[in-house]
């Protein structure tokens, strides 16, 4: 009786650890799937860059949307500069943010993972008329210590999240910070060349 119980256990470990190896596969692989994004894209066609690869997250994720934010340094406001697509959606007015102003703007102001398991139930949230519902996390974007904008993942299911998607979440926003900063060094050489000439 005793080795049975055994042997239930360690299958049951087993399982756990093979499921664990499993999601760090697909995490590491939405990952290079990125940075061959990167690679394989021109930098001053930033936007379509932005749009690959948040349409290569959705599809590893799974979740309803994903939406990149940056920080415009003379407005002080974020803007979003991408978007995955989603159903039904139909294209309203540009979103910006203050620091400190929703859910976004203050993952900005603090730097800081935010997450609201339904968006319906908390007062910072920011409706702007989308009547979104579900979940939402709010994660920074750092380059050099400092947050330069913010992704968002939202599902229109409650809770949908978890600490590993969590986690998971911040590891892709560390591999977007790379493209933000690419884009962000990208306009100040074109604004700096635009006012050598001029």
């Amino acid at each position: 009786m005793m080795d049975d119980d055994i042997t239930r256990m360690l299958k049951s470990r087993l399982l756990s650890l093979e499921q664990s190896y499993e999601q760090k596969i697909e995490e590491l692989s939405l990952i290079k799937e990125m940075g061959d994004a990167l690679k394989a894209s021109s930098i001053s066609r930033w936007d379509e860059l932005f749009y690959r690869q948040l349409d290569i997250i959705k599809q590893h994720t799974g979740i309803y949307s994903v939406s990149i934010m940056l920080l415009d340094d003379t407005t002080q406001q974020l803007h979003v500069v991408g978007a995955s697509s989603m159903p039904g959606s139909i294209g309203g007015s540009p979103v910006s943010l203050k620091k400190g102003e929703g859910v976004a703007g203050k993952v900005l102001e603090t730097g800081k993972t935010l997450y609201l398991p339904d968006v319906t139930r908390d007062e910072n949230f920011k409706d702007k008329g989308t009547k979104q519902v579900g979940s939402l996390a709010c994660v920074p974007i750092i380059s050099e210590g400092s947050c330069i904008g913010v992704m968002n993942f939202r599902d229109n299911i409650p809770r949908s999240f978890g600490p590993n998607e969590l986690r998971f979440f911040e590891l892709i926003s560390d591999q977007i910070s790379i493209t933000a900063s690419l884009v962000k060094t990208y306009q100040e050489l074109i604004d700096l060349e635009k006012k050598r000439i001029n």
